[in-house]
């Protein structure tokens, strides 16, 4: 029995995609990871948080992020409800927390950051994991797509690892802002054609269907369009579109393939009666 369980441990892969939420009481300096916030059925503005410890066998219990806007009314009403207890109460300790997002996989890194800085409040590397995953209510309000979202396989496809994008770059996305930091991307057309766009920013979006989706932002979807093999088929009117930073009209591509059809068409013999 004991040969399966290890079995399933060695098999078990986090979801890289699936965030939670740790909080930390800096009164008795105790990091726990929140399992539930949960409301009182006869006012809804009392609200208790349920806790686990940060172990493995523990995952499961985890909080999952589902909606940042719920989580930010959570902990908002969390320290409205602290607030008032020690108002109400002066001769209570007030309850000083502080919350930590982050995937379920770096739970243990996380926790290693926060003790590792309570034993020497110098310690540098621990301030920097910290500072990453350190939320609110105000930061949480603001996320309008979740990790599981973003779509990592396009982004692959395109030439963007994921490790290439800071967290910042991913809070931007998240917040449906265009990312700090720009990507030279690589698309493929056909085959064996590739066209490569350099410095172009990231942004997330909804179609028509909520669904979420990414736009690639560059002054030109295809910037070699100086080459000989484009050049002929950019107009003044085009390079004046180039100049503001608009998109043309239609790709490149599609600009080439429909002259080379005209040009075979226009070049066919006349049938003669």
């Amino acid at each position: 029995m004991a040969k399966k369980e290890n079995a399933g441990t060695e098999a078990y892969r986090p979801d890289p995609n699936r965030e939670t939420i740790l909080m930390a009481d800096k009164a008795n300096g105790r990091l726990d990871v929140i399992s539930e916030f949960r409301r009182d059925p006869n006012d809804n503005n009392r609200i208790s948080v349920v806790t686990v410890t940060p172990e493995t066998k523990n995952r499961a219990s985890y909080y999952t992020l589902m909606f940042g806007s719920d989580a930010a009314k959570a902990i908002s009403d969390l320290r409205y409800q602290d607030f008032v207890t020690h108002r109400d109460n002066p001769e209570t300790p007030a309850v000083e927390r502080e919350f930590f997002l982050c995937p379920v996989e770096r739970v243990p890194e996380v926790v290693n950051a926060y003790y590792a800085l309570r034993n020497d409040p110098k310690d540098e590397i621990s301030a920097a994991i910290l500072a990453e995953c350190r939320t609110g209510s105000n930061q949480l309000d603001r996320l309008r797509y979740n990790l599981y979202d973003i779509p990592w396989g396009e982004l692959a496809s395109i030439g963007i690892d994921r490790n290439q994008l800071s967290a910042q770059d991913i809070q931007r996305l998240r917040e449906g802002g265009e990312t700090p930091a720009l990507f030279d991307v690589v698309y493929k057309v056909g085959q064996d054609t590739q066209i490569s766009a350099d410095k172009c920013s990231l942004q997330m979006y909804r179609d028509l269907d909520d669904r979420p989706r990414l736009d690639v932002k560059g002054p030109l979807p295809h910037p070699e369009y100086k080459d000989e093999k484009y050049k002929m088929h950019i107009s003044a009117d085009d390079e004046a579109r180039i100049a503001y930073g608009r998109a043309l009209p239609a790709p490149l591509w599609s600009i080439t393939t429909a002259s080379r059809s005209g040009a075979t068409q226009d070049s066919a013999p006349t049938p003669t009666g």
